[in-house]
């Protein structure tokens, strides 16, 4: 992935800021965009890049939720991430989009950089797990080969290990997430850039109720 985008999608993205100001013009509400994760997660990130700075963002815990959300019309598009250029295929994200019917209206393709962030005073030496999202943990596998004694941990987001990590304030935790997610909720970058390869991409999409 190169996260060049293709011609008709670029058309589909003008389409879609042509609507979003045109709903703006008559009802001065802008459209509510779910993800899932929270705030500082690569997915809100993707966010803000397909729906822009306009829209609503709304944070969920799960893919379930954010087609659920879609579903009911809490939200009128969701950014799903479907593909990463490392850990290949996300789980069930495709599967959703085809159970819900969903259109998919665009997409972009993220570079994904992930950082090793300890609570304050941790350093690396200190770490003994390092928790984050299960596709964000098969993107690092180098980083834990090359380091046997921190255990993995799964779990639910990137931003919200890093959350949860500073909140407890155990030394010998860590989380793996954006080095946003980091200056968010406080933590200390042990490492930066630990993805297997500089050249990580996830490819999300916008979907909408059919």
């Amino acid at each position: 992935m190169n996260g060049l985008v293709h011609p008709h999608l670029e058309r589909i993205d003008r389409a879609i800021d042509a609507l979003r100001a045109e709903r703006l013009r008559l009802t001065g509400a802008a459209p509510t965009v779910a993800y899932q994760g929270v705030p500082g997660a690569f997915s809100e990130d993707a966010a803000r890049a397909l729906a822009g700075d306009d829209a609503h963002l709304q944070p969920l815990d799960t893919l379930d939720d954010v087609f659920q959300a879609l579903s009911l019309g809490v939200a009128e598009f969701a950014v799903i991430p479907v593909e990463n250029s490392l850990a290949g295929p996300v789980p069930r994200a495709a599967e959703l989009i085809r159970r819900h019917g969903c259109r998919v209206m665009a997409e972009h393709s993220l570079r994904i950089a992930h950082a090793l962030i300890g609570c304050p005073g941790a350093t690396i030496t200190d770490v003994r797990s390092a928790s984050s999202h299960p596709v964000a943990l098969a993107q690092c596998r180098k980083f834990f080969e090359a380091h046997p004694q921190i255990a993995q941990v799964a779990a639910f987001d990137t931003a919200g290990a890093a959350a949860a990590i500073v909140c407890a304030g155990d030394v010998h935790a860590a989380a793996i997430a954006s080095t946003r997610a980091a200056a968010l909720y406080g933590g200390a970058i042990l490492l930066s850039e630990i993805q297997d390869r500089r050249d990580n991409f996830t490819r999300f999409v916008v979907a909408a109720k059919a």
